[in-house]
């Protein structure tokens, strides 16, 4: 709790000179994986889906379906997660982000949104955006059964965005908060 009320003050207070942009200007694409269930085989190409990316930080390849090569490039025709993409949620569980900090190549389920931004240099500061309170406000769910987002909400969300030397020293002033609420909570469980 004490990470995400400092991650919502950043995003509240904004410093001079940061711009509010939509999601969609900052990014060269926002798309969404496959919207077929492939045809799992015993080993092949790993296919994230939301349980992916659920458990703990990053992406868990522990429990993973995997596809052909044939149709997973296929698939990247349309969607092809790289490096420094970002991950985030949209189908059931919402709002999950995660940033691709693995060479393995994957396919993705339609549940998962692929945001490649027009600079990789900003993701780790997108990454956060996306997690504030702020962000995660917007992500408003649509349906009756599955509650789900539309790319086209996500291409929509508000975002602020301040110069590259600023976005670093955020990153970097929540990676070490991340790192000593970790250590806290660990603590507090032994």
């Amino acid at each position: 709790e004490l990470f995400q009320s400092q991650l919502n003050q950043i995003f509240i207070q904004k410093g001079e000179g940061w711009v509010e942009k939509k999601l969609g200007e900052v990014c060269t694409k926002i798309t969404d994986g496959v919207h077929k269930k492939p045809n799992y085989i015993s080993d092949g190409i790993p296919f994230i889906k939301v349980k992916n990316l659920t458990k703990g930080e990053g992406i868990s390849f522990d429990d993973v379906s995997y596809i052909s090569k044939e149709d997973h490039e296929e698939y990247c025709k349309r969607t092809k997660p790289e490096k420094g993409d970002i991950l985030i949620t949209k189908d059931g569980t919402i709002g999950i982000v995660r940033i691709i900090d693995t060479e393995i190549e994957f396919s993705i389920f339609v549940s998962v949104a692929l945001i490649k931004p027009i600079s990789k240099k900003i993701s780790p500061f997108l990454k956060y955006s996306l997690e504030s309170p702020m962000l995660q406000n917007q992500m408003t769910p649509k349906g009756a059964a599955l509650k789900h987002i539309y790319l086209k909400d996500i291409r929509n969300f508000d975002i602020a965005i301040p110069k590259q030397n600023e976005q670093n020293k955020i990153v970097n002033q929540l990676d070490e908060l991340k790192s000593q609420t970790q250590s806290l909570e660990s603590n507090y469980q032994q």
